[in-house]
């Protein structure tokens, strides 16, 4: 895909158009993420009974039991990292008429993380 966006950036510039490349500045996101999402995940399933919940997928019950436990300013210092990377995007999408980007990768998970939530409990 890397490729064939350069290939057509060549072709754009050869139309005449200027071609840049650019990268909207995001700090890494994966903290805030958690923070904002887990929640989240808690709040969807805070209606399903213990038998429920116990057909569904392991993970997902760990990430909904660490966003039931953040503490509620954790939450909403997460949020405003959120719209601060809106505000960027926006920011970003309004410099830029024409944009095309690398492909996005999920990076991997740290090193120590051996668990969706381990990252959160060192952290907290």
């Amino acid at each position: 895909m890397a490729a064939a966006v350069a290939q057509a950036a060549k072709v754009f510039a050869a139309l005449g158009a200027k071609v840049e490349e650019a990268i909207a500045a995001l700090p890494d996101s994966y903290e805030a993420f958690a923070r904002h999402w887990f929640p989240g995940a808690a709040n969807a399933l805070r209606a399903f009974t213990p038998a429920q919940r116990k057909l569904m997928d392991p993970g997902l019950i760990e990430i909904a039991e660490a966003g039931a436990a953040l503490p509620l300013l954790d939450y909403l210092a997460a949020v405003k990292e959120r719209e601060a990377m809106g505000v960027t995007m926006n920011l970003f999408h309004r410099d830029w008429i024409c944009c095309s980007r690398r492909p996005y990768r999920s990076p991997p998970s740290p090193p120590a993380a051996k668990s969706p939530t381990a990252t959160l409990r060192s952290a907290g």
